[in-house]
């Protein structure tokens, strides 16, 4: 009567190798990410997290940078219209925006009047000029530079629409020191169009915050945040250039130039980058009529055994099997 082991090791002599029931790893085996902060939210339970980063992400100081030297060049490159728009008709005084003039006579009035009239006609004509010229040319290379951020990184977004704006106070401030035909600013608004313009900007700040936040409360707290620096940027910078308008161009157009240099520096060197790289594709399973290609390991225990194991691939587990050397 052959013996109980003898009988066990028949069995495992005649016991398909595939017959085995390891469960399947990807089929059991419960990953936890440690992602805990991703039930906090109903809309972000479904946004994949891997690109959030812990540290605070600086976007509000470049914006408020960018902002508050556009729009110092924007207000006086206005001023500035009106002033050569002026002197076009032979009336100084209406660089001063007098728009009655000096004279004050019945006749002389109504010839002022006139004057002042279209001298206004004058300079909203080249303001209309430069503020389209800046959009225009800032919607094919916009077109371009969100696809390219998506792919290379924001940094790109942030700079280069910084740098159009220091062209541009560059270009501004070479008319007013050589006297220059008024025409030579557009120059200066065509390179911050080719830049990708205020539209850019803010769009690279967006897609920067939604690479550092999760869909919701924090979310859009970080947009409102952002919306307001830039209005916040926009009118200190009105108000200045405003003011400062009185004494001459020159001086508010340095600090122009001199804070859109450091946001340009900042945006090239300080600013993190937010887009990280996208994952590894996930592992191809392993079709089962390609089993014959791997390579069982053999493993020989010390009692005559024969340990076969196979791999069924990625996601399949192992089987393994014991044979009895005879």
């Amino acid at each position: 009567m052959p013996s109980a082991s003898k009988v066990d090791d028949d069995d495992d002599e005649r016991r398909p190798l595939l017959s085995s029931s390891s469960p399947s790893v990807a089929q059991n085996e419960v990953v936890d990410d440690g992602n805990d902060d991703d039930d906090d939210d109903s809309a972000g339970s479904s946004f994949s997290c891997r690109r959030c980063v812990s540290t605070y992400v600086p976007i509000e100081p470049l914006l408020l940078g960018y902002a508050f030297a556009r729009v110092i060049i924007i207000v006086l490159t206005g001023f500035y219209f009106f002033d050569e728009a002026s002197r076009w008709y032979g009336d100084p005084s209406m660089s001063s925006l007098n728009p009655c003039g000096t004279n004050q006579s019945a006749g002389g009035h109504a010839a002022d009047q006139t004057r002042a009239e279209n001298v206004q006609k004058e300079a909203l004509q080249l303001t209309m000029v430069g503020s389209f010229s800046v959009y225009m040319t800032a919607v094919l290379p916009a077109l371009f530079i969100g696809p390219l951020t998506d792919r290379i990184g924001r940094r790109l977004g942030f700079a280069l629409p910084v740098l159009g704006v220091v062209l541009r106070g560059i270009v501004f401030l070479l008319v007013l020191g050589t006297g220059a035909n008024v025409y030579f600013i557009y120059i200066g608004t065509v390179l911050e169009g080719l830049g990708g313009g205020f539209g850019t900007l803010l769009m690279t700040s967006f897609s920067a915050a939604a690479d550092v936040t999760k869909p919701g409360r924090q979310r859009a707290l970080r947009i409102c945040i952002i919306e307001a620096v830039q209005v916040l940027g926009s009118a200190l910078a009105g108000f200045i250039a405003g003011q400062w308008r009185r004494v001459n161009y020159t001086q508010p157009l340095m600090l122009a130039a001199a804070v859109g240099v450091l946001t340009l520096m900042f945006a090239l060197w300080a600013m993190p980058e937010t887009l990280s790289p996208p994952p590894p594709p996930p592992p191809q399973d392993l079709p089962l009529p390609e089993l014959k290609t791997q390579q069982p390991q053999v493993r020989r225990k010390l009692d005559g055994r024969v340990s076969i194991r196979i791999s069924l691939g990625a996601g399949r587990g192992t089987v393994e099997s014991t044979l009895t050397s005879r």
